[in-house]
């Protein structure tokens, strides 16, 4: 049980998967606001940008199989980005996505096997371009001592494009109070510091591409902003956060940090492409979940 407890706090501690909010039949809904920051263009006036984003995700059900388990969870994600210049243009973007994971828990060995197809959209039309599967395969081994081992593979939009991507790592749990994934593609540490408090960090990727039914961004020598385009966000987000447990059913979370060298890009259906680099900013964010 106890190697059981060091996997399922990896994964939610590393953003691959949320096994640990899932098993607890937790939901979690959380706002992130990133503060204004200039973009880099060839425009004579300085152009700026500010996004709030928020999640929602959902525990929905559970077979067991005996030491094994099945999961069954829905992810919605909203993000507005906002801009002062039609160079870029606003956005309202969306993920609708639904999540089945297999945990096969082992003494040695534990494997996880997600698959999760979606909708990434700005749903002013939905059509075949805006399907989109996410999917994953996470081993860890489990040493006798602290230490833990994880291998896998990805696929999905965390580094913008769908594209696949290696998951390797360590983990370091000397004891209940405190856990350590030096990992890709998320590294992060969590530590319970009294019964009902714990802080935590975490470096992880915060990318992802949309269909959207055109844009009024502005067109290059070769870019064409009408019909179907692809809007594609590359970053990462580096933050640290607080989390209190009010009671065995609800706890809230405060987080502050930097969103990193995000890209944001246009991909027309000639795949010509408009590519602004936007300046590192301040993000923060709020939490709450509870059990259901």
């Amino acid at each position: 049980m106890f190697k059981n407890k060091i996997f399922y706090c990896l994964l939610c501690l590393s953003g691959c998967l949320n096994a640990t909010e899932l098993i607890q039949n937790l939901a979690h809904v959380r706002y992130l606001h990133s503060g204004r920051t200039e973009i880099k263009t060839n425009q004579a006036e300085n152009i700026y940008v500010e996004s709030n984003a928020v999640e929602i995700k959902s525990f929905i059900g559970k077979q067991q199989f005996n030491d094994d388990i099945l999961l069954y969870r829905v992810r919605y994600e909203y993000r507005d980005i906002s801009a002062s210049h039609s160079y870029i243009d606003s956005q309202n973007l969306h993920q609708l996505a639904l999540a089945f994971e297999y945990i096969d828990r082992g003494d040695a060995w534990s494997h996880s096997y997600l698959i999760e197809p979606g909708v990434y959209t700005d749903f002013n039309t939905i059509n075949t371009d805006d399907i989109g599967l996410a999917a994953r395969y996470t081993a860890l081994y489990h040493e006798p001592e602290a230490w833990s081992y994880l291998i896998g593979i990805g696929a999905g939009r965390q580094f913008g494009k769908p594209q696949f991507y290696p998951i390797i790592g360590a983990i370091y749990k000397p004891n209940n109070k405190l856990i350590v994934s030096i990992a890709f593609p998320v590294t992060a540490f969590r530590y319970q510091f009294k019964p009902k408090w714990s802080t935590y960090s975490f470096l992880r990727p915060i990318g992802g591409q949309w269909n959207i039914e055109g844009t009024n961004a502005q067109a290059g020598q070769k870019f064409n902003p009408t019909g179907s385009v692809d809007f594609v966000i590359t970053g990462y987000h580096f933050a640290a956060g607080i989390e209190h447990e009010f009671s065995r059913k609800f706890w809230v979370g405060l987080e502050l940090g930097s969103l990193l060298n995000q890209t944001y890009k246009f991909k027309d259906q000639g795949s010509n492409e408009l590519k602004t680099d936007v300046g590192n900013r301040v993000a923060a964010s709020v939490s709450a979940k509870w059990k259901i």
